[in-house]
């Protein structure tokens, strides 16, 4: 079965250890995508919104070189990389630096990392201050340039303007906070919301959005699923695995390469076709309907 991951940081683990898109020291590798049958792949730019701002300019810059030189290369033509902004505070209303943003292929952005910004309050900022004015135009021009506008990281009021303000909107790698009660979780009500939209909504493998601990079991992750389709998100969900970002993950899914325990795993506890929307129907979906049935037949 075909998998799609909304979100993973192997392009920051690449710089910050120096190694390749071949080394399996980055966890989502060229080998562990093949062996996953990983055929969708977001790969996020980041750099610390902490480091000064030449720091940060060179720093995307590298990443951006990384994946064109690097990553698309490696992948078979079957295999689609995508590449997004996880937080937007470097570009900014810098037209010079969102030029070049998309010039190198970014299609989706979220406006913060947790922090606050010149744009909006990250999860980690007060729930009622929403998004700022430069916030607003930057997802003025993301609905230009048809970037998809990712509510990963955003405070709740910011969730709910960003929604209301996208054409195009997701979550590329959250959990569900009526399981877990964390701040970079999603209510059963922005559930819906995102459901409303049309929209797309990845969960994550990471133990402390799941349970508050350093260790997950797979049937704890399989909790996350069940809750969603008990309110009707089955069509919506889909995997957003955050792997080079978290420094622990759900027991048996230590990468791409575990998917097809995965798949097994959700196959003794769901159908068939939700498994496949789950693994990759429903991402791809949100993506580009169009695109979809070259791929449904596996």
């Amino acid at each position: 079965m075909y998998i799609a991951d909304a979100h993973c940081d192997a392009l920051w683990k690449m710089t910050q250890q120096s190694v390749p898109f071949t080394s399996s020291r980055v966890t989502v590798n060229k080998n562990s995508l093949k062996n996953g049958n990983v055929k969708t792949q977001v790969f996020a730019l980041y750099v610390p919104p902490h480091w000064p701002i030449k720091k940060q300019r060179h720093e995307l810059k590298r990443q951006m070189e990384l994946f064109h030189s690097q990553i698309k290369p490696a992948l078979p033509a079957s295999t689609e990389a995508i590449l997004a902004l996880e937080g937007a505070s470097l570009p900014g209303e810098d037209q010079s630096l969102q030029q070049k943003l998309l010039e190198s292929g970014v299609s989706m952005a979220s406006l913060t990392w947790n922090e606050e910004n010149a744009l909006a309050y990250g999860s980690s900022q007060p729930s009622h201050l929403g998004i700022k004015a430069a916030g607003k135009r930057f997802i003025a021009w993301q609905n230009s340039n048809n970037i998809i506008v990712d509510g990963a990281h955003l405070n709740e009021k910011g969730f709910w303007e960003a929604l209301e303000h996208a054409d195009r909107f997701l979550v590329s790698h959250t959990n569900i906070k009526s399981i877990y009660n964390h701040p970079r979780n999603l209510t059963d009500a922005q559930i819906q919301a995102v459901k409303e939209k049309d929209g797309f909504i990845g969960l994550t493998f990471y133990p402390l959005f799941i349970n508050g601990s350093s260790e997950a079991a797979l049937l704890e992750f399989t909790r996350q699923i069940d809750h969603a389709c008990s309110i009707g998100a089955e069509r919506i969900i889909g995997i957003g695995s955050d792997f080079d970002g978290i420094d622990h993950t759900v027991t048996s899914i230590q990468g791409p390469e575990d998917y097809p325990i995965l798949v097994d795993h959700l196959l003794r506890h769901f159908s068939k076709d939700i498994v496949k929307g789950i693994a990759y129907g429903n991402f791809r979906r949100f993506l580009d309907k169009k695109n979809l049935n070259k791929f449904e037949a596996n």
